[in-house]
């Protein structure tokens, strides 16, 4: 499988119907590992070969030999990344890295050294940044205490209103392209609109490796 493969899984008609429903009624957890599954449900109606978790603990095996990462972030989850990048500096991610593993701490840099690990060390052949854009404008609170993170995405939203055409292209251009710095990659990027319970974006950056050898590109 590589990225275009999987572009067109998640445009069928089926899984977006799919991660709408479970966007609903699995509102209240993020859903990483849910649209791992998911994912995997799609390959098994298409009966293809998949293992999830399998060796080297990877989130999902293909046919036993492409191996995918995935990482779920909210879109307000991108102020955090702002943030850590221009504290960032001159220095890099693996020094940072390197600091907080000798530290024990890597309080501040909870999305882009997860990035970096999965990209960087744990080297899968397909990564999957999924970021989930909600609109909760219109939500009481008694919906809003069933919502995972809503407090921090109503607060988000009120200064940044609902965009389900984002494309976070500065903090995202950034970090890819100083990770494809040290291992270079092809981006692609598919969103899915759902409008179950409330309106929902899922922007799915598809980061391909195999497909690329020296060359530097940036997304799509």
């Amino acid at each position: 499988m590589n990225a275009d493969d999987f572009r067109s899984l998640i445009s069928t008609q089926e899984f977006q119907r799919e991660l709408e429903e479970m966007s609903t009624y699995l509102m209240s957890i993020k859903q990483e590992r849910p649209i791992v599954y998911l994912i995997a449900k799609h390959l098994w109606k298409r009966g293809v070969s998949y293992q999830l978790e399998g060796t080297e603990r990877k989130d999902l095996w293909i046919d036993g030999k492409t191996r995918l990462e995935f990482k779920f972030h909210y879109d307000c989850d991108i102020l955090k990344l702002d943030a850590e990048l221009k504290k960032l500096g001159d220095k890099s991610l693996l020094t940072i890295l390197n600091e907080s593993r000798s530290t024990g701490r890597s309080t501040g840099w909870s999305v882009s050294l997860k990035i970096y690990e999965d990209i960087c060390e744990r080297k899968p052949d397909l990564f999957v940044w999924v970021i989930c854009s909600r609109d909760l404008f219109n939500q009481d609170a008694t919906e809003l205490s069933r919502v995972c993170w809503s407090r921090e995405q109503v607060k988000y939203n009120k200064a940044h209103a609902y965009n389900a055409t984002e494309t976070f292209s500065r903090s995202i251009d950034q970090l890819f392209a100083s990770l494809q710095a040290i291992r270079p990659f092809r981006v692609s990027r598919e969103v899915v609109n759902t409008t179950g319970g409330f309106r929902s974006a899922y922007h799915f950056f598809i980061c391909d490796f195999a497909e690329v050898e020296m060359t530097t590109c940036l997304p799509e």
